[in-house]
């Protein structure tokens, strides 16, 4: 940190900036909120100003312009969107772009004024000093309302007949009501209930059996009853059926029982997601199409099963190597590359076992499994880590859950498309460029989105507007009226203990402290030169 000191300074003063920020989250959607809010901002496109929409996020429709028609262009650019409003946001901007200017700001708010908009903390609805706020109401104010709120459903099906969904129906500002709740795939209906919802209450509706071809699946369940606001009475959820996705589970030929250990857990965990294929270590597997490999205390591979398995990681697939007894002997981990010194019993004289006493809780694998703490451990395999990242280790230090990361080395143009996002108009979301580096997408819009791989695998995601667009209960005029108040000077000045017309601002030390250090130096080269000519003559 630098060091400064606070000094009052003047607060700017002159003819403002004018901003006009138009909402067009998902509620404006509701009758013609948006369209009176651009219509009502053209009036104020005139002198100098800057034309803002907003939702979760401010976008600058164009440039500061004293040109009326270019201003009235961007409030005729703005278009209906399906985020949640944020006026917290708004607040950040509108202080973001006064102090780029150095100038006070007018902000003309077109909005629905919703409750949901607010954050909650008051204290970031800050205004920027001197601003002004003027709030033009638009949207109808009729209150009640029906909407799905929410939908569950497995990401994956394997038995239709199974398949279990949940649905949430919700009314704000209404009186008990009796719904019909129905299901829809691909455009036909798969099933319907009645359902009666409480006064600005919820209800939940469950559903048995989903059958659906092969595949991705759009799906939607729908509330009927037309109420003033249509866009939510759906919510939209995506599906796959497909068949149980393969796993090969390799054990020595001399092991008979882990095969019937691990097949009676996975039909537990998994729900019959996975089929599991055994072979033993001595034969050579097909490993294509597989989720992943399960290598059960295997000991020494061939040189040929082994090459097959580094390739199969190398490709992006995933391998789980259990070591025992017989892997112990062998000295070393296959594929892995791990070295082994044996293995060790506990001493049934002192601890008996031994069981997990620290872990990566931030690790999914970790996180998302329950009871490890309740694993014992009678013999352990004397495991060096090497670049292996350790998971989970006993008291004593020694690893027993590791992870080994393998990345294929490809080509530059093959890496250059990691990923593909397709909108839900069909249109590409992301560029060549940011498909290669973006880490996360937030879709603008309801819909549907596809997600392409370069490995080959796609997959359909269902995108709900935040459902606390639903609730249309507005901020009272004592809110408004309070963050008004935050830009006025004199209320901002009396909370701080200013006098009006100022505002405080740090003064930076750091150069002055840089002048008088570089003064000292220069001071002292010369004391010093004049020093050693003075020895020199004597």
């Amino acid at each position: 940190a630098q060091p400064y000191f606070d000094q009052n300074v003047p607060i700017a003063s002159g003819k403002r900036l004018k901003l006009i920020a138009v909402d067009n989250s998902f509620s404006m959607r509701r009758g013609t909120a948006l369209e009176d809010a651009k219509r009502a901002a053209m009036g104020e496109a005139t002198g100098r100003a800057q034309v803002l929409s907003f939702g979760s996020g401010v976008r600058e429709m164009g440039p500061i312009s004293e040109d009326a028609s270019a201003l009235r262009a961007a409030v005729a650019a703005i278009t209906p969107g399906d985020e949640r409003s944020s006026f917290a946001e708004l607040a950040r901007t509108a202080r973001s772009i006064s102090e780029a200017n150095r100038t006070p700001v007018e902000i003309h708010l077109y909005t629905d004024l919703q409750k949901t908009s607010l954050p909650g903390r008051f204290a970031d609805l800050q205004l920027p000093a001197d601003a002004k706020l003027v709030v033009h109401e638009v949207g109808p104010k009729d209150l009640p309302n029906f909407f799905v709120e929410s939908v569950r459903t497995p990401g994956r099906i394997f038995d239709p007949k199974t398949v279990r969904m949940q649905a949430t129906v919700a009314s704000v500002h209404t009186g008990a009501a009796a719904k019909k709740v129905s299901v829809w795939v691909d455009g036909r209906e798969i099933h319907s209930k009645e359902v009666t919802i409480p006064p600005a209450g919820r209800a939940t509706v469950e559903f048995i059996g989903l059958e659906t071809p092969y595949g991705w699946r759009r799906g939607e369940v729908r509330i009927d009853g037309a109420d003033a606001f249509a866009n939510d009475d759906s919510a939209r959820f995506a599906v796959e059926r497909s068949d149980p996705r393969r796993v090969v589970f390799l054990r020595n030929p001399r092991d008979s029982r882990s095969e019937l250990y691990y097949a009676a857990a996975l039909d537990s965990a998994a729900s019959g997601s996975f089929k599991a294929d055994v072979a033993t270590t001595d034969a050579m597997p097909n490993l294509q199409n597989v989720a992943f490999v399960v290598l059960a205390d295997p000991g020494a591979l061939g040189q040929a099963l082994e090459s097959s398995l580094k390739e199969f990681v190398k490709g992006g697939g995933n391998l789980l190597i259990a070591v025992g007894p017989n892997t112990a002997v062998a000295n070393r981990v296959p594929v892995s590359g791990l070295a082994l010194s044996g293995s060790r019993l506990s001493d049934r004289t002192k601890e008996l076992f031994q069981t997990i006493a620290q872990r990566d809780e931030t690790h999914p694998v970790v996180e998302k499994t329950t009871g490890l703490e309740t694993v014992k451990f009678y013999q352990l395999a004397q495991l060096e880590p090497g670049n292996a990242k350790v998971l989970a280790k006993t008291a004593s230090g020694q690893p027993v859950l590791l992870e080994i990361e393998t990345i294929e080395l490809r080509a530059a143009t093959d890496r250059a498309v990691t990923v593909e996002v397709m909108d839900a108009k069909g249109n590409r979301a992301l560029s060549l460029d940011q498909a290669a580096k973006a880490t996360s997408y937030q879709p603008a819009e309801e819909g549907f989105y596809e997600v392409r791989r370069s490995s080959g695998r796609q997959t359909l995601v269902a995108v709900n507007a935040d459902r606390r667009e639903s609730d249309f209960d507005r901020i009272d005029g004592e809110t408004v009226a309070l963050w008004q108040a935050t830009g006025v000077p004199e209320a901002a000045a009396n909370t701080a203990g200013l006098p009006a017309g100022q505002k405080r601002e740090p003064w930076p030390l750091w150069p002055y402290l840089l002048f008088l250090l570089a003064a000292i130096t220069i001071a002292e080269s010369i004391y010093a030169t004049r020093y050693l000519t003075r020895e020199e003559a004597a």
